[in-house]
């Protein structure tokens, strides 16, 4: 049964996975196969890399979670155990994956505008390709340990749909270790460096609009970027951890179906908004998507390409 709520969801989620696999296309065939020097920095392989990991989440979402729940293909789900065991599989890998992201991320733009010199040592091209392989290390581990509370489909309580859900009793413990082992480190680590990065920045504006400063300005749409991709794992997070605590505690139905609701629409903030914010806040993206010529590309691009020399020569001048 669709409430108003899915209907909205809906609306908007549909045309924007599709908005976001051209996006994938697009820039998988700029970066990867064409090698545009216009996408070439230290930032959109991990832009890339998220998309990548939400367009798995989102297909996985809508075709084991959402039409399940909607009871779309019937009996399809029912004691389908293979298919839960792979949602929880992708979901604790992607989801994983993403807050890690979210860390690089807020890394790479901390060295960038702190220590600018140090770049293109610690995001150089072996580095990245590093960097996403613990990833994914460190998310399939996390996902496969999902797969050992059980998944399974549940029927709904009120409706003809199934919802997925766990055997084993003591997955809401995971979830608490999950969320102090994984996602609040991630978080404090985070913060932390989008903080040093604001002051910094914040510092060199008040002492004066120097060359430094200016370049300094550039990486601002990518700072703007990393905090909204921090503020929405940090909900996540702290959503699925009063889940988990108000299942061990008092386990009131309307708080979980509250934040079980809640997940949901995070979840989307994570994948569509950040995208949408990522297009507005990064010109050559936009204009990417939008088709334009590469010339008007290239020209919106610049700045990022002068920004890198700019600030090692100013550093350089300063020692």
């Amino acid at each position: 049964m669709f409430t108003y709520l899915d209907l909205i969801q809906m609306f908007y989620s549909l045309p924007s996975t599709l908005l976001l696999i051209i996006f994938a296309i697009l820039l998988t065939n700029e970066m990867l196969i064409k090698k545009n020097p216009i996408f070439d920095n230290k930032f959109y392989p991990f832009i890339l890399y998220k998309v990548y990991c939400d367009l798995l989440t989102e297909l996985s979402t809508l075709f084991c979670d959402n039409a399940a729940r909607y009871n779309i293909f019937g009996d399809f789900y029912k004691n389908n155990d293979p298919l839960a065991i792979y949602y929880f599989l992708v979901a604790g890998l992607t989801y994983t994956i993403t807050f890690e992201i979210s860390f690089i991320i807020s890394l790479n733009r901390f060295i960038a505008v702190v220590y600018p010199l140090l770049m293109n040592y610690w995001f150089s091209k072996s580095r990245i390709k590093v960097w996403i392989f613990v990833t994914m290390v460190i998310g399939l581990f996390c996902g496969i340990s999902f797969v050992y509370f059980n998944p399974y489909y549940n029927d709904l309580k009120f409706g003809s749909g199934f919802i997925l859900a766990f055997r084993s009793k003591s997955t809401p413990y995971y979830s608490i270790y999950y969320t102090f082992l994984v996602i609040f480190p991630l978080a404090v680590a985070s913060t932390v460096l989008n903080i040093i990065t604001i002051k910094k920045i914040t510092s060199e504006y008040r002492k004066s609009h120097n060359t430094t400063y200016n370049n300094k300005l550039n990486d601002l749409p990518f700072i703007v970027y990393s905090f909204l991709s921090f503020v929405c794992f940090l909900l996540f997070g702290l959503q699925n951890m009063i889940r988990a605590v108000n299942y061990l505690t008092i386990n009131d139905e309307i708080l979980n179906n509250f934040c079980d609701i809640a997940i949901r629409w995070t979840q989307d903030a994570q994948i569509f908004g950040l995208f949408y914010a990522i297009l507005f806040l990064c010109k050559p993206l936009k204009n990417l998507i939008l088709f334009r010529k590469k010339a008007a590309v290239a020209a919106s691009s610049n700045a990022v390409q002068v920004t890198i020399v700019n600030r090692s020569k100013s550093r350089s001048t300063r020692h």
